[in-house]
């Protein structure tokens, strides 16, 4: 598969649950289709600014495939297409609107510190996982 054809997730690197996403991805990702860096990594700071995202419009994940940058639910919903079944049906979930599903995503946003605390450094990928990360190692 060309890199072209990879996803580039870029996650919350201090959020507890943006990193448990990103094991259970990890785990997932039969296809080898999936990238990963933090948005708090040069990396991405880098990609994001080549699509014109300012710093205040960064608290969200965020999905880059095939020449297009998706966000909050939609970066949900584009990683979900490529998932195996039975994670791909997830993908379904495009069919509601985006607004419904944008405020159900800031919601969930807005409190995942409060729920899940947050960590003081981003997450060090494990030897095995680090051709997947694409921040510096």
């Amino acid at each position: 598969m060309a890199e072209d054809d990879k996803i580039i997730v870029l996650f919350d690197g201090v959020c507890p649950l943006c990193n448990g996403i990103v094991d259970w991805l990890l785990r997932r990702d039969r296809k080898d289709i999936l990238r990963f860096a933090s948005l708090q990594s040069p990396f991405a700071e880098k990609l994001l600014e080549q699509h014109g995202m300012s710093r205040r419009c960064r608290n969200s994940v965020f999905v880059f495939f095939r020449g297009k940058l998706y966000e909050r639910s939609s970066a949900v919903v584009q990683i979900c297409t490529e998932l195996p079944w039975p994670w791909s049906w997830l993908s379904y979930f495009r069919w509601i609107p985006q607004q419904t599903r944008d405020t159900i995503y800031d919601w969930v946003a807005r409190h995942r510190y409060a729920w899940f605390g947050q960590r003081n450094a981003c997450r060090i990928p494990a030897p095995n996982e680090r051709k997947k990360f694409l921040d510096d190692w």
